[in-house]
């Protein structure tokens, strides 16, 4: 990461200083969401580099990170070599940003009916819809931006009212979150019984991948598989999380003549052909798949905000070994052994 960042950044706004076209004034750079990188020790890294381009002036940057306030990630703006250069600001969740709030909603609500070219000759929502809403969502920017998601993916204002005014009891003596949970509550509750065991298990999948592959994407035809559903099937578990979840590059297609001789058994094959055919099929083919913000993950991951829809309680745990061991079963039975008699 430090010599990328040299070579990459540093070095061209240095050779171009030196030839007499730098760019004059400082720029302000935003790092949002520091706290969603890959990990913490990343993290660290990417302060303790570019506080030190800060020490010797060298790129003509100011940054600002937001970031919730993880203890390493408040540990490394304290550290000596960083705490001279940097200044910290805490935000506060406030009703103060009510009006902020209120015009954000009003014009979130205004897009979703030009985005599908709806006319309406009196006022949606209401003046007392939007005052309730604003009550409710407590200052969390990210809960409007949910919310009005959730609108425009199930279109019904009136399911996203009670669901987020639902928590408008007590509010000041709330945690920040209490809210947002509240909200990612009520969109599996609203989930049929039917489909809640596979949705959540494709809600395991997902944390598992972040957990255990750095956040790498994967590709939506890996989960189908995974899941044992077919295309189909997997839109409509999807649709139940639409609010939440985001599938990008959904028309990629698999053409397996780009990847060399489809005749030619897989073994001998051209290895980086090979390389990239695994890349494409786990991270691409059918579109990646990730949820829209962070907070469902912790979510999901937190029993005292998710109870029973937490992806680590022991019923999950259980349900999603019972699956593993019913895919190995399906894998075993489709061997067939030359010679044996036997299927």
């Amino acid at each position: 990461m430090a010599v990328q960042f040299q070579v990459l950044i540093v070095n061209p706004f240095q050779e171009l200083e030196g030839a007499g076209k730098g760019i004059g004034k400082r720029i302000a750079i935003i790092v949002d969401g520091l706290d969603e990188c890959d990990s913490a020790d990343a993290q660290c890294k990417i302060i303790k580099l570019i506080a030190g381009t800060a020490h010797d002036g060298a790129i003509p940057f100011c940054w600002a990170f937001f970031s919730h306030p993880e203890a390493h990630i408040k540990a490394s703006f304290t550290h000596a070599d960083v705490a001279p250069v940097t200044c910290t600001t805490l935000l506060p969740i406030s009703n103060d940003t009510n009006s902020d709030i209120k015009l954000y909603l009003c014009n979130g609500f205004k897009n979703i009916l030009q985005c599908h070219d709806i006319l309406l000759k009196s006022q949606w929502p209401s003046d007392d819809d939007i005052q309730m809403l604003v009550k409710a969502l407590n200052g969390l920017f990210i809960y409007v931006a949910m919310a009005l998601q959730d609108v425009d993916q199930a279109g019904s204002l009136e399911e996203v009212l009670c669901a987020v005014c639902a928590t408008t009891s007590n509010i000041a003596d709330n945690p920040p979150f209490t809210g947002l949970d509240a909200f990612y509550t009520s969109i599996m509750q609203c989930i049929p019984l039917k489909a809640l065991p596979t949705v959540l298990l494709l809600c395991r999948l997902l944390c598992s991948s972040i957990v255990y592959a750095s956040g790498d994407q994967v590709g939506v035809i890996l989960y189908s598989n995974e899941l044992g559903l077919s295309k189909i099937i997997f839109w409509v578990v999807y649709n139940h999380l639409s609010a939440i979840l985001h599938i990008c590059n959904h028309s990629n297609s698999f053409n397996s003549t780009q990847f060399g001789d489809t005749h030619c058994p897989f073994q001998h094959g051209n290895t980086a052909a090979i390389k990239e055919l695994r890349i494409h099929i786990h991270s691409k083919l059918g579109g990646s798949i990730y949820f829209y913000h962070k907070s469902f993950f912790d979510f999901l991951c937190n029993p005292t905000c998710s109870s029973t829809f937490c992806i680590w309680s022991s019923p999950m745990l259980n349900a999603y070994y019972m699956h593993i061991l019913e895919v190995l079963v399906k894998y075993e039975e489709s061997y067939s052994f030359q010679g044996s008699g036997e299927v």
